[in-house]
């Protein structure tokens, strides 16, 4: 398990661009569209050149960094996970009349280039890229994209970014989608002489990562930077662990007194107070865990109600397991022709090929699935 919420996006924003051309925070998806073309034509960087881009989008469309899930949900749109309709019934949210309406502003922001014309050929890296050389002035990502933006604000201790709930298209305040928290299953041999031991790996390594005796400079990242807890045999996270740490900095910061924080809360308090008297190297810290940080954002999603869990939580059905890969790809494609300027009649076609290579029977065994629980 890990934790869904963390999962959910927030709208990254240079706020410096923002002070310098005179606009306010976005707070509509008609204002996210303004501050992009803005972006775009009033030379936010100062340097004289058409040379930065609006909205960052990565070539997989849905993902981590410069992905779009947030924006499909500021159109009440939720592509990749399971939705309950009207009647109660399940249904895949790729193929609901609201990801077409999001589709069709995309495709008209991409015409109005304020989206990266390349955006097709590049990755979460390259829009990474070009948001620290001081390109980019809005995208959709992550709550620790902070620490993918550290190398711009070193460069540039001008520039500044800061994370937004997601803006709305209407007087429907937009929720966050969040996909189902489990992604990996251990499976342990029934007739194992320990079984128990693969709990007991989990429990170590949970403990050493956050319990009282933790110590994640050994097993979280090493001196050098390297994740260590990549390679445990076994992980895991508490659900809230992120949130709840930003709660708890947040608290010690306002007391002036970190002594209820565990190892990793410690940290981060630390590199916090180091930021604020001047070291620039753990801005980042300051914009996630921080009081306006983007997990500040995420906990506002929690308190208000402001997200859309995935509603199918069972195993991988057999519809799943047999075509899921081939429907991916063909989303990806239609999506992408969609957006660089094809037919938009082209979502009708792509919703009429995925339930006929396989959506309709995975729709069918999603729903009989719901209807056991």
């Amino acid at each position: 398990m890990s934790s869904g919420l963390g999962q959910a996006d927030v709208l990254w924003v240079r706020t410096d661009w923002l002070k310098k051309l005179g606009l306010s925070e976005p707070k509509t998806m008609d204002d996210v569209q303004k501050i992009a073309e803005a972006f775009v034509k009033q030379d936010p960087d100062g340097n004289g050149k058409p040379d930065t881009y609006g909205l960052g989008a990565t070539k997989d469309i849905f993902g981590f960094f410069g992905a779009l899930e947030g924006f499909f949900n500021g159109y009440h749109a939720y592509p990749n996970i399971w939705v309950k309709t009207g009647d109660g019934k399940l249904a895949y949210g790729s193929v609901q009349p609201e990801t077409k309406a999001a589709l069709q502003k995309l495709q008209d922001m991409y015409k109005g280039g304020l989206i990266d014309k390349e955006f097709g050929t590049k990755d979460a890296t390259k829009v990474k890229d070009a948001a620290n050389a001081g390109k980019l002035g809005l995208f959709y990502g992550y709550f620790w994209n902070a620490g993918w933006l550290l190398d711009g604000k070193k460069a540039d201790a001008a520039m500044d970014w800061k994370p937004i709930a997601l803006p709305s298209v209407d007087a429907e305040p937009a929720k966050a989608q969040v996909p189902f928290a489990i992604g990996t299953y251990y499976v342990v041999k029934k007739d194992a002489k320990h079984p128990e031991a693969a709990v007991k790996l989990l429990n170590f390594d949970l403990e050493k990562l956050w319990g009282k005796t933790a110590e994640p400079e050994v097993y979280n990242a090493d001196k050098s930077g390297n994740a260590v807890f990549e390679y445990a045999l076994l992980y895991g996270e508490a659900p809230r662990k992120n949130l709840d740490a930003h709660l708890n900095v947040v608290k010690a910061l306002s007391a002036n007194d970190p002594a209820a924080l565990n190892a990793e809360e410690k940290s981060y308090y630390d590199k916090i107070v180091s930021y604020r008297g001047g070291d620039v190297n753990f801005w980042d810290s300051e914009k996630m865990y921080g009081p306006e940080g983007s997990l500040a954002v995420i906990e506002g999603y929690a308190k208000d109600g402001a997200h859309l869990d995935d509603a199918f939580y069972g195993a991988p059905t057999q519809g799943m397991t047999d075509n899921n890969a081939t429907l991916g790809k063909l989303q990806l494609e239609a999506f992408t022709r969609i957006v660089m300027g094809g037919s938009i009649d082209a979502f009708d076609q792509f919703v009429g090929q995925w339930n006929s290579l396989g959506g309709k029977a995975i729709t069918d065994e999603v729903n009989a699935w719901q209807a056991s629980q």
